[in-house]
């Protein structure tokens, strides 16, 4: 019996560091690396609407479970949202009665006056499988829209174990008239001495406007329509990019910077919280 049971414990262990491994892409060096709580900063806030950024949408499953336990790596903690628990916030969306608006429905509100009241964005940022396969069916259910916002150059591929959605299911959330689809760069989701690669002085205005002309044409041969909403990996802006974008194309772009949006936020500066378990926890207390 012991033995068997540290088979087992080796097994977690294991399979726990594997799978930990299977998100090093997306969180090495990441500036916001530390669990956002947001504890206290609603406490002036009585109005606006919260842009809620999920990434991860993982079962939960007992080996998921298990890995959890044993790897500290923060796409499992910092990034990762249960399907289980993503349904639970969906419902409370839905028993609170709190009105879930389009990106366009928040930018149209900014532009007609101060916002009253309470409001939800929801945004998904690198666009794995888990977001199609697990995410976008409860979405469709409970009729909510939504922003998805696509590293064009990282579809269908294998990012350090991790599967990205393919172009048939990206394709396939486009036509609901729930969705909108943004971009997340075309390949510069990545660091370069532990620096997001839109901040590297390695990396040039030439080189940046052409990872962004690229992913809109990409996205117009696979959607039919170019994007509107741009957001930056690891929420790192580039003033430049900004600029650029705004003059081609892009009406709004958003960070990892947390804030309530209002009639005063910039448009080429929305701020977005990230969602976790322990976060949610204050964004429901504000919601309530």
């Amino acid at each position: 019996m012991r033995i068997k049971r540290s088979i087992y414990i080796i097994f977690l262990i294991i399979f726990g560091l594997a799978l930990g491994n299977e998100y090093l892409q997306f969180s090495k060096g990441h500036a916001h690396s530390t669990l956002p709580a947001y504890s206290g900063m609603f406490r002036q806030e009585s109005n606006g609407v919260t842009v809620l950024t999920y990434h991860r949408i993982l079962k939960d499953s007992g080996l998921n479970r298990a890995a959890k336990h044993v790897s500290s790596n923060d796409q499992l903690h910092e990034y990762n949202v249960t399907e289980t628990e993503f349904k639970k916030q969906m419902d409370f969306l839905a028993k609170k009665h709190v009105k879930v608006i389009s990106y366009e429905e928040m930018l149209n509100m900014k532009a007609n006056g101060p916002i009253h009241g309470k409001y939800v964005v929801l945004t998904f940022d690198d666009v794995d499988r888990s977001m199609p396969e697990n995410a976008a069916n409860i979405l469709e259910q409970k009729q909510f829209p939504y922003t998805f916002f696509v590293v064009t150059g990282f579809v269908d591929k294998k990012v350090d174990g991790i599967r990205m959605a393919n172009w048939k299911q990206l394709e396939k959330m486009a036509k609901s008239p729930l969705a909108t689809v943004g971009l997340h760069t075309d390949k510069l989701h990545y660091q370069i001495d532990e620096q997001p690669a839109l901040q590297s002085s390695k990396i040039s205005h030439q080189t940046m406007a052409a990872d962004y002309r690229h992913s809109q044409a990409v996205i117009k041969q696979h959607t039919g329509q170019y994007a509107k909403y741009f957001t930056y990996p690891y929420g790192a802006a580039n003033d430049y990019l900004t600029q650029y974008m705004s003059k081609h194309g892009i009406l709004s772009v958003s960070t990892l910077d947390p804030g309530i949006v209002n009639q005063g936020t910039n448009n080429l500066d929305v701020p977005r919280m990230l969602v976790n378990e322990k976060s949610w926890q204050n964004l429901a207390k504000w919601l309530s």
